[in-house]
């Protein structure tokens, strides 16, 4: 048998298996885009290529073709990004593995376009539900984009059936306005990182504070609060504990938000913080791209 043969058929198979490799990748790459479609109808029209095609004609790329680290992928993320760990819907089998936080990546220039640039812009489009009306009453502000006050007001109607055991999980403590309600609105960066805070776009509901896995690096173990100058942020709290490298630390998980609450609101479209290995538990955002799968 001539020679050259055992020289080129492993050349053959690698181009093979690289063509398998990316034609997977494309397909990959499609179905998430198609899955961002189908959640946002009102903005996104369709996708050409690595192209997300806006209904205003803006084509904003998916996937910048950069490999990156944990961190490097909460810092400066692409919308491939956001897909990188994937959401479980139910009730959970197991604790959240080594940073795996499904949602907590957001490509931030995809979330302004939709809800607004500014503290302004965002507010415009806000509206206010009844939350909780037999339990509490109050009256919350939420963006009307895609649909977010009346999914909230429904699952706020559904949350006010729950028996009386789960009252003190619904009806946070005083903040510090005096006010009884969840946290929704907030034009703020996440405390520590110069990434804007989903509470910024009117699409995010905090109830009562139970468990935040910063809270054990921060002194007296206390919550401490975002600032709304994104540029003067120092990012103190990234991901540099235990022996300080950058998300080299280990924590344990813990939680106490029944999983009754957290069923209804993944049920119109809002993730739970608390399936975060970064665990935020008293934290929902409207992400149905990340539940089309799921369920």
């Amino acid at each position: 048998m001539n020679r050259s043969f055992f020289v080129v058929l492993p050349m053959l198979i690698l181009l093979l298996l690289l063509g398998q490799a990316r034609a997977q990748g494309n397909e990959r790459q499609a179905r998430l885009m198609d899955r961002l479609i189908a959640a946002y109808p009102d903005f996104l029209l369709a996708r050409k290529g690595n192209l997300l095609i806006w209904k205003d004609g803006t084509e904003m790329p998916f996937d910048d073709g950069r490999a990156k680290s944990f961190d490097e992928r909460m810092k400066t993320p692409d919308l491939e990004d956001m897909f990188y760990a994937t959401y479980q819907a139910g009730r959970p089998k197991a604790t959240p593995g080594y940073n795996i936080d499904p949602g907590r990546v957001r490509f931030e220039p995809f979330f302004k376009r939709m809800y607004g640039t500014s503290r302004a812009q965002v507010r415009a489009n806000l509206t206010s539900i009844v939350w909780l009306p037999k339990k509490s009453g109050k009256r919350i502000k939420v963006t009307a984009i895609n649909g977010v006050a009346e999914k909230l007001q429904k699952i706020s109607n559904e949350l006010d059936k729950l028996p009386a055991r789960f009252n003190k999980y619904l009806i946070p403590a005083r903040r510090a306005d005096r006010k009884f309600v969840p946290g929704i609105f907030s034009w703020r960066c996440i405390r520590g990182t110069q990434r804007l805070s989903v509470h910024s776009f009117g699409a995010a509901v905090d109830l009562v504070f139970l468990q935040y896995w910063q809270t054990a690096f921060r002194p007296g173990g206390k919550k401490q609060k975002g600032s709304t100058n994104c540029s003067a942020n120092q990012p103190r709290f990234l991901h540099k504990h235990g022996k300080g490298k950058v998300g080299g630390h280990r924590h344990a998980y813990k939680n106490s938000m029944p999983f009754e609450i957290v069923d209804i609101f993944e049920r119109h479209g809002f993730i739970w913080g608390g399936k975060w290995y970064h665990y935020d538990t008293m934290h929902f955002e409207y992400r149905p791209e990340l539940l089309k799968a799921a369920r």
